[in-house]
């Protein structure tokens, strides 16, 4: 079973023997949201902002997704001349479904300057990344150059107690 439709509107898919199980609805990114593309049956078509499911003949596997409330992030980028990342000046509006939580991330004090923040500093961090590399946070704007200052400024204050 499959819907045509996300919103009250929503109707079954045309009743055939047997019935379709391979269901289609619009994609989700957490940049993007939700895409411009029609829920339905059968497999997506190839280069489209769609995704498939399978389905059974009692409940629909394409239901439409129930949406969180945006939230914004910074991204950053590496000034060469300073070999510093620095915050782009607008925050990047990110998206989530209802049973997400917010996610941030930015440049850790091991980042490279051939580092690049996930999705524009949108969501976790990139998994997979070495320890510091990456820092990640769990509030609207928490990436931003102040919170970010006031976790290396504590750091630097220790390292040059160190010396």
């Amino acid at each position: 079973m499959c819907v045509q439709a996300a919103d009250a509107n929503a109707t079954e898919c045309a009743v055939t023997i047997p019935a379709p199980t391979k269901c289609q609805k619009p994609s989700f990114s957490v940049l993007g949201g939700v895409a411009k593309y029609d829920y339905g049956c059968g497999a997506c078509p190839a280069n489209t902002p769609c995704v498939d499911c399978d389905s059974n003949s009692t409940v629909a596997c394409n239901t439409p997704y129930v949406l969180g409330e945006d939230f914004q992030c910074y991204d950053y980028s590496y000034n060469t001349d300073k070999k510093e990342f620095a915050i782009k000046k607008d925050p990047i509006t990110c998206h989530r479904l209802n049973e997400t939580k917010i996610h941030c991330n930015s440049p850790g004090v091991n980042a490279t300057s051939t580092y690049t923040s996930n999705n524009s500093g949108c969501g976790p961090c990139a998994e997979g990344l070495k320890d510091g590399v990456c820092k990640a946070c769990d509030a609207d704007r928490c990436n931003s150059a102040v919170t970010v200052t006031a976790f290396l400024l504590p750091l630097a204050a220790l390292l040059y107690s160190l010396v």
